[in-house]
């Protein structure tokens, strides 16, 4: 596994009634699953470097990066009202590869019809009762990509023995995805 990832902060007083944060996080790092049955070193055709998944999941590389962004503004407007002002994204892209995908190892055994794309590469799960399953086991190459949009203002007022508060919250949610065994982006918004 490798794994970089860093945050940076800033928190600064403007004025004494004005107060400014801010926050940046990063995160890139990569997860391999192995797989259970290793191939051999002369297979004679090209292929994974496992030969079988472990347990319901391929074999896999999982390249992971995420970032986000927070800002925060606090302003006293008077010794009775404050208002806070916070906004953030965050951003999410996976990408989840069988790592038999670069190999047209279906076709090389005389399998056709599998290895049509360049998301379709290695062996289907071939499975038989009692033996390990051999092939990739699951619906990978996914391809996914998130950013959420957050904005939010929260005003607090004192006035004798009472304390008022009013806010408002915005999210926004962008969510894509591309999955193997189709040829198109699937885009939630």
């Amino acid at each position: 596994m490798q794994n970089n990832q860093f945050d940076a902060r800033i928190d600064q007083i403007l004025r004494e009634s004005d107060r400014f944060f801010g926050k940046y996080s990063f995160d890139d790092s990569t997860q391999i699953l192995p797989g259970a049955l290793p191939s051999p070193s002369n297979a004679g055709v090209p292929i994974s470097p496992y030969l079988s998944a472990d347990g319901t999941y391929a074999a896999t590389s999982t390249p992971l990066r995420s970032q986000s962004l927070t800002l925060d503004y606090t302003k006293v407007l008077n010794a009775n009202t404050v208002n806070e002002a916070r906004g953030g994204v965050v951003r999410w892209v996976i990408d989840i590869s069988p790592l038999g995908n670069p190999f047209n190892t279906a076709s090389a055994v005389g399998i056709p019809g599998i290895n049509v794309n360049n998301y379709s590469g290695g062996l289907p799960a071939l499975a038989i009762t009692g033996f390990q399953v051999l092939g990739d086991n699951s619906t990978y190459p996914e391809f996914s990509r998130m950013t959420i949009f957050q904005f939010e203002d929260n005003l607090t007022m004192v006035r004798g023995s009472h304390t008022f508060k009013f806010g408002a919250q915005f999210l926004r949610d962008r969510f894509k995805r591309l999955l193997g065994f189709s040829d198109a982006w699937q885009l939630h918004v």
